[in-house]
């Protein structure tokens, strides 16, 4: 219930943020409170990704994904491209690469004596950097409108830690030195990088180093990893894997490098080359205004990126500010997106291949950074404005309907919503931390109270009805037992369906039962059973009647297979292209008769045509996009 409340209340934001999508920029995003390359109003998608403020083109291509893992946070290898990152990294020289777990802190050195940094400054796996301000405490805010905030620690050596929005944390380790005394005693810090990331519910993700402070496993709650590998004679990555305890490697990607000149010479991300035998390929071009600059991403064909465009051919502004996009194609060259940065005016024009544009103006009376207003293709315009703490405070929609919104100053989450026309609200109470939901008020005035535990997992729900539901979880935050809504004020008087997990402790639904009824008075003794394959997949389901559907899946955690437990095991097989798209679904009539429907894709993944399955006339089902 909190979990999809606190989605509702993203998506609402996020939305009005980015409608038809937006970014920051003045003089190309120089302003930008998270850096020339990093995400705060919100990309457009139109094609791939890009902030149109900053003009910093984007992409995530996630290489491992593992199943199984618990908390709040997926255990997830991922790369990061940022055309104005520009620095070189662990990926190679060209296209700003960076990886999931890619975090660093540094604290500005101070004279005086508290021996307070003046400034944090911390480098996010995704290309965005913040600087954190002091402000009279250990809490150091970030600029107007970023949500995030810094625990530094004053004068001392020991753990300080990022503050993330949901409630997270990353946690870094500090060590201050100084010399002299009074008011011109020198402080310096050294922070180190992170060695632990905290959900919300206290689960942490811990982070190990080598003795060059590179990166060498990520290891998840309940014991899964990541183990990151490097070429020797260099700091380039060269291979991750994925597995568990001393369990055979499940996944893996390894990364292939070349050199490649563009005035001097590069050492570039060439191929990442997966264990299902599949790869991914990538090209360059020199830098758009200084030619001894890093490389700029060319092309990309991903076979694992989650979005539409696969294959990406990029073009640059010439002369503009290193790595501005200018054009989105696909690799045949047809134009997707064309973006027109206007400075003195503050605005961003994108223009579709097909021609339709729309536009971003910047320039809110909070801070010069912040969307003022967009329009969409069909020139609708939506206007935004600020609070003082640079949250959105007012939402304008094309019909000149205003919505307003209240935030918290510390967290800046949603405390008010007032819709418009009758002004009617809902109203969000927050535990101290400022971060987790505890009572909530509707347009009715209906109140529905939310009881957390010390972890701040669910407790109980009280409904405005008087009916009553109440959880209790596990030392991985998951739900073993959950009463249903009550129809009385009386706690527990609802039925109880438990959730049982493997002894192991990797966090796996291994049984559950529902609640005792007239029909089934004793349903703990004929659970839904569940079972696993060696990479976490579930692979088959026994009912309370002992029937057992069997499921396959490939290394992605694509559903591959359906077996029934009728009596002549009828299958349906899927298959995937490789870049994830299905492919054909093949079913049993009977025991002997299959049918297989085919589908194809054109380069942005959207089905072309539709086979029919069984017709000798061979007829297909064809669609077309423009």
């Amino acid at each position: 219930m909190k979990t999809s409340l606190f989605a509702l209340l993203r998506s609402i934001l996020l939305a009005a943020l980015c409608l038809g999508s937006s970014a920051t920029l003045f003089a190309q995003g120089t302003l930008n409170p998270t850096g020339v390359a990093g995400v705060f109003n919100g990309n457009s998608n139109t094609g791939c990704s890009y902030d149109p403020y900053t003009a910093n083109a984007t992409r995530t291509i996630p290489d491992i994904v593992v199943s199984g893992a618990v908390g709040a946070y997926p255990l997830v290898w991922a790369r990061t491209m940022n055309s104005r990152g520009g620095s070189d990294g662990n990926l190679g020289a060209g296209g700003g690469w960076r990886y999931s777990y890619q975090w660093s802190a540094a604290a500005e050195s101070q004279v005086g004596v508290l021996g307070n940094p003046p400034t944090y400054t911390v480098h996010y796996p995704d290309g965005r950097v913040v600087i954190f301000s002091y402000a009279g405490s250990t809490i150091y805010p970030g600029p107007l409108g970023v949500r995030d905030r810094f625990q530094g620690l004053i004068g001392g050596t020991g753990p300080c830690y990022l503050l993330l929005a949901d409630g997270g944390k990353i946690r870094f380790q500090q060590t201050a030195s100084f010399e002299g005394s009074g008011n011109n005693t020198i402080w310096d810090f050294v922070v180190a990088p992170p060695d632990q990331i905290i959900d919300p519910n206290g689960l942490v993700t811990a982070l190990a180093y080598d003795a060059t402070k590179r990166l060498t496993q990520v290891t998840e709650p309940a014991g899964r990893w990541l183990k990151v590998y490097y070429v020797s004679g260099n700091n380039n990555i060269s291979h991750v894997d994925a597995g568990f305890s001393t369990t055979p490697i499940t996944q893996s990607v390894t990364y292939v490098y070349g050199n490649k000149v563009f005035g001097s010479t590069y050492n570039v991300l060439l191929n990442a080359n997966y264990s299902d035998n599949t790869s991914a390929t990538y090209g360059y071009q020199a830098a758009n205004n200084v030619s001894n600059d890093n490389p700029l991403i060319k092309t990309c064909a991903d076979v694992r990126y989650p979005g539409p465009m696969k294959n990406i051919l990029y073009g640059f502004k010439t002369g503009g500010s290193y790595g501005q996009l200018y054009q989105e194609k696909n690799l045949n060259g047809n134009v997707v997106t064309t973006l027109a940065v206007n400075i003195p005016a503050n605005t961003r024009t994108e223009t579709r291949g097909d021609g339709p544009s729309r536009t971003w103006t910047y320039g809110a009376t909070v801070a010069t950074y912040l969307l003022k207003s967009s329009t969409d293709f069909l020139g609708h315009t939506t206007a935004l404005s600020y609070d003082p703490n640079g949250f959105v405070s007012s939402i304008q929609d094309p019909n000149q309907q205003t919505t307003l919104y209240t935030h918290l100053a510390t967290t800046g989450v949603i405390t008010k919503i007032t819709h418009p026309v009758d002004n009617s609200t809902i109203q969000y109470f927050y535990d101290p931390t400022g971060y987790h939901l505890t009572k909530m008020i509707d347009e009715l005035n209906h109140t529905t109270i939310y009881t957390l535990n010390p972890d701040m997992t669910m407790q109980e729900i009280d409904y405005p009805d008087g009916g009553i539901e109440t959880f209790q979880h596990n030392g991985y935050a998951q739900v073993t037992s959950h009463t249903m809504v009550s129809n009385t004020s009386t706690a527990g008087s609802g039925g109880i369906e438990t959730f049982t997990y493997d002894t192991g402790n990797r966090g796996l639904l291994v049984s559950s039962y529902p609640p005792i009824t007239g029909s089934d008075p004793s349903p703990s003794l004929h659970p839904t059973k569940y079972h696993y394959d060696g990479d976490d997949h579930l692979d088959s389901v026994t009912d309370p009647r002992a029937n057992i559907t069997t499921l396959g899946h490939n290394e992605r955690g694509q559903l591959t297979l359906i077996k029934t437990p009728d009596l002549d095991k009828s299958e349906t097989n899927y298959a995937y292209n490789n870049d994830g798209t299905l492919s054909s679904v093949t079913t049993d009539l009977t025991a002997t008769l299959t049918a297989t429907t085919r589908y194809t894709y054109d380069d942005y993944k959207r089905v072309l045509t539709q086979a029919t399955p069984g017709d000798s006339a061979g007829n297909t089902t064809n669609t077309t996009h423009f």
